[in-house]
């Protein structure tokens, strides 16, 4: 994947919300790579620019496994916060499994 695709990548899994500026990913993509979490190579395109592209190593991967498990740690902390708030204080008459909803008009 190279850069500009990782930008919109990210752009549409965020549903637009969050964005990346070019010289920031790619100054995260290098620190990245130096750090042994990425490879990359060069290639060459017919037409337009030659682009880099990146590839995870298995130290990216292993790092991203553990962060991935620390994220779905505070998801399941976030949803037991969630569940405790509803439960104690919540006055809606929402259907219990709409806890969203119920947080999104307080």
């Amino acid at each position: 994947m190279h850069g500009y695709q990782l930008m919109e990548e990210l752009k549409t899994r965020s549903c637009g919300c969050h964005t990346i500026e070019p010289g920031s990913i790619y100054t995260i993509l290098r620190r990245m790579e130096a750090a042994g979490l990425l490879k990359s190579r060069w290639e060459h395109m017919e037409s337009g620019p030659d682009r880099r592209i990146y590839t995870i190593t298995e130290a990216g991967t292993e790092a991203l496994r553990t962060g991935l498990e620390v994220i779905v740690r505070r998801k399941a902390l976030t949803d037991d916060l969630i569940e405790f708030y509803m439960e104690r204080f919540a006055k809606s008459k929402e259907a219990p499994g709409d806890r969203t909803a119920q947080l999104e008009r307080k």
